[in-house]
């Protein structure tokens, strides 16, 4: 599995190998270094990955913190957001590009809010929905950056280890303002939020100077040499971040998230990890919705960097001076603009080469319109009432296509003659550079180069390069992990291009690689007869990156060039099997070199103990022998492990010296869950005998109350019960293939708490030290009970579904607010590697015991003194399941005798206890 990722935060995008500094092999000439990258090459590379038959992931990452309520009042970043999975999807249409997206929130944790869905022209809404869904997302209690880029970290390695292929990974991670920790000053804020993060074990939040040595552990372990940042560089994820900037906030709320995105910031001077050259990211402030939309259009056409133009406006009527002009030719079929002016109730004409103004009428923000055009049709949006977005389409066989073509803007009153307009222009070449080696993507050093270079339509057809109108240049470079290229075909032009190629591979590392082509075209001048009246448009460039193998000599063996260790849950080593192809022996020797690693791991290594010097190397063999490498570290923490570790390989006749050859490897490491605390407690109390304190029992139980580990899959479903039957859809109750798409991993740093599928799921003791805690499943403004006994808990006013710790197999019911009796949201949950017997039996289970569920549910609702509070699960005045030490529910003296709440029909009163119990009063 090949990663090559990119995180989207503003401005651009970067996609990246595994980035490591590892020293050339023995005896090679270092070639030289690329140390610069800048915001158009991170789109490029990241397009690169992707046109070279990578799978794009892109993770859409909202802030939801409720300052949005100010600094985003009309939802600008939904609808900027919207957009771009718009573009996207148009782009993937375009180009045949495999891009998948998922959207996930963050505040105070990072929660998903769908699964992985591939772009194309049918998903694009759905996911439009999914993204619309956040606008009311802006009541998150602060702003966690560990929490969001570790969330993300986890989503993009499981998504990455589930191909085999090579990933092209994206986060696009908006927010309007710095990481910021809150005091959880009362047992509400405690209930709901916790009071310690992963990043800070041991530290209460429940105080201002719990708080700032928090925020400072985050701080450290995100910008630490190997923090979180560079676990997310050197797995290949490049990071784009957009802040939106609100009036008031001051310059440098947004240094850190530069500085993450891009290794450091300005102002002030700001470093973050140490894996920043090249420049792993980019970001972009933003003050309003044309600038979002702009920050998040830099993004949409992956691999094709926009021709950014401004200009000003024509004042009254049209005018030539202040267009905005491009250049077409036969291979320019598609082309997408996005125009703004600095002021409202402007007109935007296009101008096509037989130069007649089209005027695009105004019609209402969002809505689409189209008109026709020179050789063609535009179809346009207003995104705002500045800003506009417009598809130009060739016709086929169209004749009056080619020449030059203008964006105009107008201010029909003439009162802007100071203000500036703006365009982003996105010129779809359908010409791509190829590489008749790519299949194979093996390189030997010391060999000659295999195959030949070429250009390509979007079908893939060969295209004579005499055949192109406007110029073309060809450029090749192969690089390896260190970051060492040499360059194999420099600016041929359309004569040279595709002829024999006499460099020779040399001094690079052995191990993986890539070969980048890079076909810069410009498209054909406008003449008149002979003569040029305007220049041809320079294009962004079309680069295609190819995952290659750099090989030793063809007398020395291949070995595997990179390796996944996979999940590690609480374990400390993990094997991989490495392949030993050809001729000659490879064994194991010399240390690995740790890119990034989660603090508090200890001293990593990579062992072949049975294969460690060449005396038991392991021979080589035609179809491969296997080399068994073991991954081992001192403690499991959660985060990634990623480094190379070097493979010693000899020639099977004896000649040359053993060359070494590096291998990249990754692993996710989880955090185990601890019950040793329980069993420590357990021995003492019984040798002590009452002697002990109870409250050891009590804490012990508290601490194995977490949801077992491993991948969780959910689906949430309306459902209406109609004479006794589940209906879904107007059809009995079923699952269907397309549902379970939703995938979380529970580990360690989430075992206690998570959102899933809307819901929030908290680990929770019981009373007893010696039985097992449970789950209470919890949506504000819903009422909920689960398949178990009991069904519900009582809680802070609101009745909360009661779950076991092992929640897989299982199913909430939730009632939602003012919802009619018979209707009522499901949600089931299945571990990721379930059989579909288990899906099978849930659904029998809903069928079966659903309606009298959500009777008992409503009828305990109709019981509380608040119909509506209960079913909101907000605070009535009621005393609360969670008390400080023991307790019988009885109010406090100041507390009025109402408030109580009813008896259990268990008859058991409300018992709490300080570690956070929550077992109360059962239905």
């Amino acid at each position: 599995m090949t990663a090559l990722a990119a995180v989207f935060i503003t401005g651009a995008v970067v996609a990246t190998p595994f980035v490591g500094a590892v020293a050339p092999a023995s005896g090679a000439t270092p070639a030289s270094t690329s140390t610069t990258s800048s915001p158009d090459a991170a789109v490029t590379d990241f397009g690169g990955c992707i046109a070279g038959g990578g799978s794009g992931d892109l993770l859409l990452l909202m802030d939801d913190s409720g300052s949005l309520k100010q600094s985003d009042p009309d939802d600008d970043r939904v609808q900027a957001a919207q957009y771009l999975v718009r573009q996207l999807g148009r782009f993937a249409d375009q180009t045949g590009s495999d891009i998948a997206v998922r959207v996930a929130r963050f505040s105070t944790n990072y929660a998903d809010v769908g699964g992985w869905t591939a772009l194309d022209g049918k998903s694009v809404s759905t996911v439009a929905d999914t993204v619309a869904g956040l606008a009311d997302a802006d009541d998150g209690f602060e702003t966690d950056y560990w929490s969001a880029l570790d969330g993300a970290r986890g989503d993009l390695a499981a998504r990455a280890s589930s191909r085999s292929g090579t990933s092209c990974q994206a986060i696009a991670w908006f927010t309007d303002g710095k990481a910021e920790y809150v005091v959880r000053g009362t047992q509400s804020a405690q209930d709901s939020y916790g009071t310690t993060k992963p990043f800070a074990p041991g530290v209460e939040l429940t105080s201002q100077s719990g708080v700032d040595e928090a925020t400072a552990a985050a701080d450290k372990d995100l910008c630490r040499a190997g923090g979180l940042a560079d676990q997310l560089r050197s797995s290949g994820v490049t990071t784009f971040a957009i802040g939106l900037e609100s009036s008031g906030a001051p310059a440098n709320d947004f240094a850190q998230l530069e500085a993450i995105a891009t290794g450091s910031s300005a102002s002030p001077k700001t470093t973050c990890g140490s894996i920043n050259d090249p420049i792993p990211g980019s970001f972009t402030l933003a003050s309003d919705i044309d600038n979002l939309l702009f920050a998040f259009d830099a993004l949409s056409t992956p691999g094709q960097a926009p021709l950014s133009q401004e200009s000003g406006i024509c004042q009254v009527s049209y005018c030539t001076d202040q267009a905005h002009d491009f250049v077409l030719d036969d291979s320019t079929p598609d082309v997408h603009v996005l125009a703004a002016a600095d002021v409202d109730a402007v007109d935007v004409d296009i101008v096509g080469p037989d130069g007649k103004p089209v005027q695009l009428p105004r019609s209402a923000v969002g809505t689409e319109a189209r008109v026709a055009v020179p050789g063609g049709t535009a179809s346009y949006t207003w995104e705002s009432n500045s800003a506009v977005s417009i598809d130009i389409s060739r016709a086929d066989g169209a004749t009056a296509w080619a020449g030059l073509w203008k964006v105009v803007f107008i201010d029909p009153a003439g009162t802007s003659a100071d203000k500036r307009s703006r365009t982003n222009i996105h010129i779809s070449s359908d010409l791509v550079p190829t590489w008749s080696g790519s299949s194979a993507a093996r390189v030997h050093l010391q060999d000659a180069w295999p195959g030949t270079f070429g250009i390509a339509d979007g079908d893939g057809e060969e295209v004579p390069p005499s055949s192109v109108r406007g110029t073309a240049t060809l450029t090749a470079i192969l690089a390896d992990e260190a970051g060492h290229r040499q360059t194999v075909l420099d600016a041929a032009d359309k004569e040279h291009l595709s002829g024999p190629i006499t460099a020779e591979p040399t001094g690079l590392d052995l191990g993986a690689g890539t070969v980048e082509m890079r076909l810069d075209l410009t498209t054909a001048p406008v003449l008149d007869g002979t003569t040029v009246v305007h220049e041809g448009t320079t294009l962004a460039p079309a680069v295609v990156r190819v995952p290659v193998s750099v090989l030793a000599p063809s007398q020395f063996p291949e070995v595997t060039d990179s390796v996944d260790f996979g999940t590690l849950d609480g374990e400390t080593s993990a094997t991989a099997v490495l392949r030993v192809t050809g001729s000659g022996c490879a064994w194991i020797s010399g240390e690995p070199k740790i890119a990034a690693a989660p603090s508090d791991t200890g001293d990593v290594a990579v062992t072949a103990e049975a294969h460690d010097s060449s005396s038991t190397c392991v021979r080589a063999s035609k179809s491969g022998r296997p080399l068994e490498v073991t991954l081992t570290f001192d403690e499991s923490q959660n985060g990634t492990v990623n480094g190379t570790f070097p493979v010693r390989i000899a020639s099977a006749d004896g000649s040359g010296e053993p060359l070494t050859t590096n291998v990249s490897f990754t692993a996710d490491l989880r955090r185990p869950l601890n019950e040793a605390n329980f069993l420590l407690a357990l021995v003492v109390a019984l040798i002590a005998g009452p002697g002990i304190p109870l409250a050891l029992l009590y804490l012990a139980s508290f601490l194995v109350a977490r949801m077992p580990s491993g991948g969780l899959l959910s689906q949430r479903s309306s459902v209406t019960v109609v004479d006794g039957r589940v209906m879904r859809d107007g059809v009995p109750f079923a699952f269907r293939p397309t549902d379970f798409t939703t995938m979380q991993t529970i580990s360690g740093r989430n075992a206690r708490s998570l959102v899933v599928a809307g819901l929030s799921l908290r680990a929770r003791p019981s009373r007893s030290p010696f039985t097992a805690g449970f789950v209470i499943a919890t949506e504000p403004g819903s009422a909920a009970a689960s398949d178990v006994a009991p069904a519900s808990i009582r809680l802070g006013g609101g009745l909360r579904a009661r779950l076991p710790l092992a929640i897989q197999g299982h199913w909430v019911v939730l009632a939602p607010v003012g919802s009619s009796a018979g209707t009522a949201e499901v949600v089931a949950f299945v571990g990721s590697g379930a059989p579909d017997s288990v899906r099978t039996a849930i659904a029998d289970s809903i069928r079966d015991r659903l309606p009298e569920v959500l009777d008992r549910l409503r009828d305990a609702a109709d019981e509380m003194p608040d119909v509506e509070h209960a079913l909101a699960g907000v605070s009535t005045g009621r005393a609360d399941a969670s008390s400080l030490g023991f307790g019988t529910g009885a109010p406090p003296a100041d507390r009025p005798a109402e408030s109580t709440p009813p008896p259990s029909q268990s008859g058991g009163d409300d018992v709490g206890f300080g570690f956070g119990f929550e077992d109360g009063p059962r239905r």
